[in-house]
């Protein structure tokens, strides 16, 4: 298959350009995990065209220029001192107010399904990633851990917000399955 042919992800819409059965998002989870995560019954709509990528980069620019609006810098300080939201909740009404708004995407379902266009856009344009701040600034990579590797004895916070350390979890008469991810 040629570089250039295109392949729909078997989980979800997103078309990509390598010759694998999913797309980048999807490759790394389970099908049922991938299921829920993009909601495929409810805001999925296979028979649409993806947005294109001259409007995906207008809505990208225009939530970055609404993203460092000192209003919106000042709802994200407090939500970083601990209000009744957080930092993703904020987020997410500034994308859905872009898209509402200013790009008329007003149903619930065609709100949902621009959503998730704009969220995916630096994967179906991989060429867009130098736009959205959270993309060009990401300071997450792909590890360099091999298969049965030791892992670092890395810090973590618990839920109820104690520090404790990865080795903590480890027990020699039981595995350790470690799942991360980030949703933004």
């Amino acid at each position: 298959m040629s570089s250039s042919a295109k392949w729909t992800c078997e989980l979800c819409t997103f078309n990509n350009e390598w010759a694998t059965r999913r797309c980048s998002m999807c490759y790394s989870f389970p099908p049922a995990v991938v299921r829920a995560y993009h909601r495929i019954l409810d805001a999925d709509d296979a028979s649409r065209e993806p947005l294109s990528k001259d409007l995906l980069s207008r809505i990208l620019t225009r939530e970055n220029e609404l993203r460092l609006h000192p209003k919106t810098q000042q709802l994200y300080e407090q939500a970083e001192r601990g209000s009744q939201t957080d930092w993703m909740e904020i987020t997410e009404t500034l994308q859905r107010n872009l898209l509402k708004d200013e790009y008329g995407f007003k149903s619930p379902k065609d709100l949902d399904w621009a959503l998730k266009q704009l969220r995916s856009a630096t994967t179906t344009y991989p060429e867009l990633s130098s736009i959205p701040l959270y993309v060009k600034y990401n300071r997450a990579r792909q590890t360099s851990l091999k298969v049965e590797q030791i892992v670092p004895n890395v810090k973590l916070i618990t839920l109820g917000g104690e520090q404790t350390n990865l080795f903590d979890y480890c027990s020699s008469n039981r595995p350790l399955v470690i799942v991360s991810g980030s949703y933004s």
